[in-house]
């Protein structure tokens, strides 16, 4: 990985969440982690704020199922640290053989940072 491209969030919900009734999938990160995977290789990771995505009809996802979507979960505890809910579960049972999962983890770790800093 050469470098990693961040764009933070100019308009943070964090405010807007009722953190006393939270509900499974309803709340989501001011940010998205994205990164093409073309010709065999990993492009250049970017963190961008959270946006609508645009797929073209001719997609694979559509077609053949050959899709991933990491819904991965973060939360604080008690001391007010940050912890991830079940990562390497989530990549044994889940993620493409192709995936490099200690690359993937050091970027959920920067993603995480980022959400966290513009609380």
């Amino acid at each position: 990985m050469d470098s990693i491209q961040v764009t933070p969030t100019t308009a943070s919900k964090i405010n807007d969440v009722d953190f006393k009734n939270l509900g499974f999938g309803t709340v989501f990160s001011d940010h998205m982690l994205v990164c093409d995977y073309a010709d065999g290789k990993w492009g250049i990771p970017k963190i961008i704020a959270y946006q609508p995505i645009s797929l073209m009809p001719s997609a694979k996802i559509f077609h053949y199922g050959q899709s991933i979507f990491e819904g991965m979960k973060a939360y604080k505890d008690a001391n007010n640290q940050t912890w991830l809910f079940r990562p390497r579960r989530f990549y044994i049972e889940c993620i493409l053989p192709f995936v490099v999962t200690q690359i993937q983890l050091i970027l959920i770790g920067i993603f995480i940072n980022i959400n966290s800093v513009h609380r």
